[in-house]
């Protein structure tokens, strides 16, 4: 049960406002596969490294 709600209804028993927006539904799915292929192309090859900025403005990597 929500308690940020003040009359919270518990999911099973709510039935108004059910409208279903299938066009809304599936292109909001078909963004989360387009999401999903980046992620997967460009997340697995990215590596970072540290970049340390010295007192005097210099960059170093630690490592």
């Amino acid at each position: 049960m929500a308690v940020e709600v003040a009359d919270a209804i518990p999911f099973a028993d709510d039935t108004e406002d059910s409208a279903y927006d299938v066009e809304a539904a599936r292109s909001f799915f078909i963004y989360l596969i387009h999401a999903n292929r980046v992620l997967i192309e460009f997340g697995s090859t990215f590596t970072a490294e540290p970049v340390r900025c010295t007192s005097s403005g210099e960059r170093s990597i630690s490592r």
